[in-house]
């Protein structure tokens, strides 16, 4: 738990060396979500920085399955880091360490529900670069020029959209059973190939006069205006058309005075009609997550 510091790489690859997954903690998450990740994922050792001196302190009795809390600036519950290296042994640790064993696990936002908790096993941090001679065909992990990598245990149900689900590689805490897949949330189309492209996240589509409107198209045209520097859009009840989207959109600091009324004349000319919002909201700044990921659900209440 920490900002980075070569302590980060040392625990990482001293866990990867017994068998042990690390997981990654975002240095501003506050006391209580760090209590549900280290709690979540059954966490027995912490490794934390002055940045989380103080949520350490606080959590130090309430996680009880934590054996070991290490201070990396010597502050805060348990031992300092340095002491703790100092104390182990000097004889090098064998332990067997198979390619399918969990090494990461990295939770995410939920913007909507807690953090899901995509995983990462041995094998893919250490794909090989290059291709073995006696093989023909991409290397593993990369995919033809111009296509994306393959996703391991990953597949699509062919209903009105394709939903993505993902098998083993989402990390499913000790205490809850493992379900066998978990729906990732994303839309995607499959090419003849069997390639997958991801349109969207199922829950911010929405249908307008009988019409799936994807809000990513619209934000991806809306900074094509050079005054525009980000922007989101959701679905909001409309009587005559069942939704409508509605933009919220933050300018530049040095642009010019934009209302909404003018951004969607410009907008017209590359969207086709039933996917342009009806309603374009200049703000000061997008709602966030503390990783960064914009708040739908607050734009949603605020609409």
């Amino acid at each position: 738990m920490g900002l980075n510091h070569p302590a980060l790489l040392e625990t990482f690859f001293a866990a990867g060396s017994i068998g042990a997954a690390a997981v990654l903690v975002n240095p501003q998450l506050r006391q209580a979500e760090v209590e549900y990740i280290l709690g979540d994922c059954g966490a027995t050792t912490v490794v934390f920085g002055q940045d989380q001196r103080e949520n350490a302190a606080g959590l130090e009795a309430e996680l009880t399955g934590v054996r070991s809390w290490v201070s990396v600036d010597g502050g805060g519950p348990g031992e300092e880091y340095e002491r703790f290296l100092a104390s182990g042994s000097e004889e090098l640790v064998d332990e067997p360490v198979e390619q399918d064993d969990l090494a990461l696990i990295m939770y995410t936002s939920g913007t909507t529900a807690g953090p899901r908790v995509p995983r990462s096993r041995t094998r893919q941090p250490l794909l090989p670069v290059r291709q073995h001679p006696d093989r023909s065909g991409p290397a593993p992990g990369r995919g033809p020029p111009g296509r994306g990598a393959p996703v391991p245990h990953c597949r699509a149900d062919h209903d009105d959209a394709a939903h993505i689900h993902a098998g083993r590689d989402h990390y499913h805490p000790p205490s809850v059973p493992h379900p066998g897949r978990g729906d990732s949330g994303d839309i995607a189309v499959e090419d003849e190939d069997g390639y997958l492209y991801t349109k969207d996240r199922m829950k911010d589509m929405y249908i307008s006069g009988g019409e799936n409107v994807y809000p990513a198209e619209v934000e991806n045209a809306l900074p094509g205006l050079e005054e525009i520097q980000e922007a989101a859009v959701i679905g909001v009840p409309d009587g005559r058309w069942g939704k409508t989207g509605r933009a919220f959109v933050v300018l530049f600091e040095d642009a010019p005075e934009l209302s909404g009324n003018e951004i969607l004349t410009r907008l017209r000319e590359g969207l086709a009609t039933y996917k342009l919002p009806t309603r374009v909201e200049v703000v000061a700044e997008l709602p966030r997550t503390t990783t960064g990921k914009i708040q739908k659900n607050v734009l949603r209440e605020r609409a």
